[in-house]
């Protein structure tokens, strides 16, 4: 196995122990931090090492979900570290946009398959319309500079985030190892089913 896809593997493993690790702290601890950092670089070096892959493998698919996953991870933070600070940076901007038009691209490319794969279409298309829906949230924050007064929405979203990030770590590797259930099954049911996860470590955050 090539190096880089060696690292992408670790990497992958890395995020799934840590990520569980994470989820099992109590929240708000220096260990909880301290495993969540672990959490973010694994995260991190699985999207770098995608990125890698999908070109030697001319997987555009791949990239595009690599984007996603590492989105959901990337904003969480943000809107962690944003409910502290309420300032907006103008990589805010940047990154609003980059991954909005990646997540439109992903929807986009859903059409052009449609009538080669419709199971690629669907999936494309799920993770489109899930990225755009939280990318509309960060747009009003950071681009219309029109932010929550809500401190329990940042928790929401942090949370929400951070969990399906995690999910679609779990999904990947499903992706990898379960092969004889429909692909459908596969890449959708972690996804459908995580909805209750997020609701379930979301309740604490819930509006009054």
């Amino acid at each position: 196995m090539e190096p880089l896809m060696l690292l992408h593997v670790f990497a992958g493993i890395l995020s799934l122990v840590s990520g569980l690790l994470v989820f099992s702290l109590a929240k708000g601890t220096q260990f909880h931090i301290r495993i969540g950092k672990v959490y973010y670089l694994g995260m991190l070096l699985v999207f770098l090492t995608s990125i890698y892959v999908s070109i030697v493998k001319v997987n555009w698919f791949l990239l595009l979900i690599g984007i996603f996953s590492f989105y959901l991870v990337q904003s969480g933070l943000r809107m962690n570290s944003f409910r502290k600070t309420m300032k907006i940076n103008p990589l805010d901007k940047l990154r609003v946009f980059g991954y909005g038009l990646a997540f439109l691209a992903m929807i986009v490319l859903a059409l052009v398959v449609l009538k080669s794969s419709t199971t690629l279409a669907i999936i494309l298309l799920v993770f489109g319309l899930i990225g755009i829906s939280l990318i509309r949230l960060e747009f009003n924050f950071f681009v219309l500079n029109k932010p929550s007064n809500d401190q329990k929405e940042y928790f929401r979203e942090h949370v929400g985030r951070m969990t399906g990030s995690y999910i679609a770590a779990f999904t990947a590797f499903l992706v990898n190892n379960i092969l004889f259930l429909p692909p459908l099954v596969v890449w959708l049911g972690p996804t459908f089913l995580g909805f209750g996860v997020i609701w379930y470590f979301s309740r604490p955050y819930q509006k009054s």
